[in-house]
């Protein structure tokens, strides 16, 4: 309804043919997601306020349908995991092609008294999607206006622990889980004095908070364990003490349940609304106004949006959270908001590691039975989507406003891994060319030839080294360098310049192990760019298809299978530059 009116606002005062393609692009892809999720085939003709009414319905939570949608009567619940994601994604985008929507319409009075109405509610998912229909509009060029950054601000400052420890009944969606502790209360000081224990009068079920509350739990369960069932204890005095047992049992149970949901549902409020207020400061620094003026806590926003990278739902999520935190990099890096140089720098190397969290356990590329397409965990996705939106921010000037992150990436060029190198040590190599191949595909064009040619040259010399995770992400990198644009020529050109002479170093197997397991990687990542490749990538494989080594065998094999396809139309191509 929110959403409704702001859209309502910016069609009654600028109705241009860019608002009503962004609705009729919302509706599409809504409707689409919809349909995947069993619910709402048929949609496309809907309205506007049916689209936004859909689009703010907080995950889980039971989609309006009207028949004029062309679906069911009455509400649909989504089911399991496809629903939430449905429910997650469509909020996600509607919001960004709302705020986008906002963003050239222009924000009108009615539309700020809207959007402030919603965050001043005690609807989570009216905060959040509010909060999030903001940072698109931010991003897209609007300056935030000055009541909604204060609302902003002002969310944000509550830290993730008071929703739990604080009152139970902060937003709305939390009614429910509130009901049942509310009502597992009252049962335990109905329950207890059966049992023999005595309650203080002043504990009332209806105003009672949680930290009161587990301490409640945990002092009844620990005076009834000391209660020893005896034969003088009448049936009803047996039954009255397992009673009072299950119910503070129970209420211990309700109490983590709604610290579990308020945790949940807070740290989604609070994430939309940092991500907001840096897009604001970062976006356009110049004209931020009052935004600017209103001093961060880059410290305690990281919290709630760290956790949002990490449990994302959904790409678009993944995305807002990480692009927020590249943005608290930037304002650290630069000093906006009063965020503290040391702050940006700190989460800059926390984002790098959460973006290797992998690097250690990866199976071995080398080995016959590695599976290098095993699924990527939660964090390290996070991390990556981080990294890159930091490059996208920064652009040209990333190592010039990071330069610590640059160092960490050079540590290969500029100290090549020795043989001997301890694990640990050796680790942190793995770590700078998985980050460098992470943003590779993201650097402008100049910071590729500067920056990341030179780590191909070094990953080349480190695909025969003892190192697990060295030699993996050496492998890793020269696969995301061939790939990635103006760096494919130069790196595909070293890579033949000397993959004859390391597939047939007869005195090292793990070389020629690295060697083939490149080509594997490379082929894999150019896909048809491969094609003009394949004639000077055949034969060193088939000749390593005799090789005396089993691993080298198992590893040209792959190699030609993943070769063996492109040959048909790799016939007549020209050679490759260089």
């Amino acid at each position: 309804a929110v959403l409704q009116a702001v859209l309502c606002e910016c069609c009654r005062t600028k109705a241009s043919a860019r608002v009503l393609a962004a609705l009729r692009a919302a509706w599409a892809h809504i409707s689409a997601i919809g349909a995947r999720a069993g619910g709402l085939a048929g949609a496309m003709g809907a309205r506007a306020d049916e689209l936004l009414e859909i689009a703010s319905t907080p995950p889980g939570a039971p989609l309006p349908l009207d028949v004029r949608l062309g679906g069911h009567e009455g509400t649909i619940v989504p089911l399991g995991d496809e629903g939430m994601h449905a429910s997650v994604s469509m909020m996600m985008e509607a919001s960004r092609l709302v705020g986008k929507t906002l963003a050239q319409g222009g924000a009108s009075e009615g539309a700020i008294g809207a959007l402030a109405e919603a965050l001043d509610s005690r609807s989570a998912s009216a905060r959040q999607v509010v909060a999030l229909t903001l940072e698109a509009a931010a991003w897209a060029g609007m300056c935030l206006p000055q009541p909604l950054a204060a609302r902003l601000h002002a969310i944000a400052a509550v830290p993730l622990a008071t929703a739990a420890g604080a009152g139970v009944a902060a937003y709305t969606e939390l009614e429910a889980p509130v009901a049942r502790f509310r009502g597992t209360v009252r049962a335990l000081l109905t329950a207890g004095p059966q049992a023999g224990l005595a309650f203080s009068t002043a504990i009332d079920a209806e105003t009672l908070d949680l930290p009161t509350a587990k301490m409640l739990a945990d002092g009844a369960l620990q005076a009834l364990g000391g209660i020893t069932k005896t034969p003088t204890m009448t049936l009803g005095q047996e039954r009255a003490l397992d009673s009072a047992m299950a119910v503070a049992t129970k209420l211990n149970a309700s109490v983590d349940e709604l610290q579990m949901h308020h945790a949940a549902t807070h740290t989604g409020v609070l994430a939309a609304s940092a991500a907001a207020l840096l897009a604001a400061t970062v976006a356009k620094p110049a004209a931020a106004g009052d935004v600017a003026a209103l001093a961060l806590n880059g410290e305690a926003l990281q919290e709630p949006l760290l956790a949002w990278l990490r449990g994302a739902v959904e790409p678009q999520q993944r995305e807002v959270a990480g692009s927020a935190l590249s943005a608290l990099v930037v304002c650290g890096a630069r000093q906006l908001a009063g965020v503290p140089k040391p702050v940006g720098m700190k989460l800059m190397m926390k984002l790098k590691e959460e973006a290797c969290a992998d690097v250690a356990g990866a199976p071995d590329r080398t080995a016959t039975a590695s599976d290098p397409d095993a699924a990527p965990s939660a964090t390290r996705l996070g991390g990556e989507a981080a990294l890159r939106a930091l490059v996208r921010l920064l652009g040209e000037r990333l190592f010039e406003d990071l330069p610590l992150l640059w160092k960490t990436m050079h540590m290969p060029v500029a100290n090549p891994p020795g043989a001997s190198l301890p694990a640990a040590a050796g680790l942190s190599y793995g770590k700078a060319f998985h980050t460098a191949s992470v943003i590779a595909p993201t650097l402008p064009d100049v910071l590729r030839a500067s920056h990341a040619l030179p780590l191909s040259g070094a990953a080349l010399d480190c695909l025969g080294h003892p190192l697990v995770a060295i030699r993996n992400e050496a492998i890793g990198h020269l696969a995301a360098a061939a790939a990635s644009g103006s760096l494919r020529d130069a790196t595909m050109a070293e890579l033949h310049t000397r993959l004859g002479a390391m597939l047939g170093d007869a005195g090292d197997a793990l070389l020629r192990r690295g060697a083939a397991a490149t080509v594997v990687a490379a082929v894999r990542a150019l896909r048809e760019g491969a094609v003009p490749h394949v004639p000077l990538l055949l034969v060193p494989v088939l000749r390593r298809m005799s090789d005396p080594d089993e691993g080298v065998r198992d590893l040209a094999g792959e190699a030609f299978s993943e070769l063996a396809p492109l040959l048909a139309i790799a016939r007549g191509a020209p050679p490759p530059p260089g």
